[in-house]
């Protein structure tokens, strides 16, 4: 398949799947950086389609990108630091290849699908961890080190979270092969309409929505980055405190919420 054909099929199954990427009045960051990934994702499968890779192996690659992101952040230098925030802003070229890939040679599976959202995961806590490091290194302070582990350690508890992306969501398999980007887009499709919530409930999805996983939320945290590298101003201690407390709530809450629905939730 030639590279016009893939980019062809790229952009009419994801934005047949995804109508808020067409939403420029009010999603023009997700849609502009999801054209970005598109046409970046087309060009690599394109390279990869006649080569030994699969899909699984792109998807591997992805995963990667978590721990890459980490350990880059957590060496005292510019250069190291840059390279994670490379890393960060284009590891969704991986997550949107895949799914394609998979599409073009038929090897779509559940197996894919799992390891997908897998890597959403060690993506997220990756780059928060490895915010952690970047800010304990740079200080030096013992705050900033006790601090670090309780982000990841909050993910490795998360019930709510482990019954979400694995247990209730359907294989791409099933459903025609519905994306393995799915996981790439965080559940923007599927969030309940803000408008239906009680007023506590819009007020928790606003703040949990607040530099999340999803790109505006990474980007941010890249932009913070690079402003950091440039100029004297230091601002990334305090969104990691922000993000450790935010993910403190945010554990408590929906766990307790969890635990106290009925048997059936």
């Amino acid at each position: 398949m030639n590279f016009g054909e893939i980019r062809a099929q790229m952009y009419a199954h994801n934005l047949r799947g995804y109508p808020c990427l067409l939403d420029w009045r009010h999603s023009p960051y997700t849609c502009l950086k999801a054209r970005y990934y598109m046409e970046f994702s087309a060009v690599l499968v394109w390279f990869l389609q006649k080569t030994p890779i699969t899909a699984n192996m792109v998807t591997v690659a992805y995963v990667a990108c978590g721990f890459a992101t980490m350990i880059l952040l957590a060496v005292p230098s510019r250069w190291a630091v840059l390279a994670a925030i490379l890393v960060a802003f284009n590891k969704g070229i991986f997550d949107w290849s895949d799914g394609a890939l998979a599409r073009l040679r038929g090897q779509c599976s559940g197996k894919g699908h799992i390891l997908d959202c897998y890597g959403a995961i060690v993506n997220d806590v990756g780059l928060l961890t490895g915010l952690g490091l970047y800010v304990a290194t740079r200080s030096g302070q013992d705050l900033y080190w006790l601090a670090v582990p309780v982000i990841p350690v909050l993910y490795a508890l998360d019930l709510p979270r482990f019954r979400d992306h694995i247990l209730q969501t359907t294989p791409p398999a099933v459903q025609d092969a519905q994306s393995s980007d799915r996981c790439a887009l965080k559940g923007a499709e599927e969030t309940p309409a803000v408008s239906r919530l009680s007023w506590r409930g819009q007020a928790f999805t606003a703040f949990e929505a607040i530099l999340d996983a999803r790109a505006r939320g990474v980007d941010t945290i890249c932009a913070i980055l690079a402003m950091e590298l440039a100029t004297d101003i230091r601002i990334s201690w305090a969104v990691f405190l922000f993000l450790v407390f935010k993910h403190i709530v945010i554990y408590v809450l929906q766990t307790g919420r969890y635990l106290a629905s009925g048997p059936d939730a």
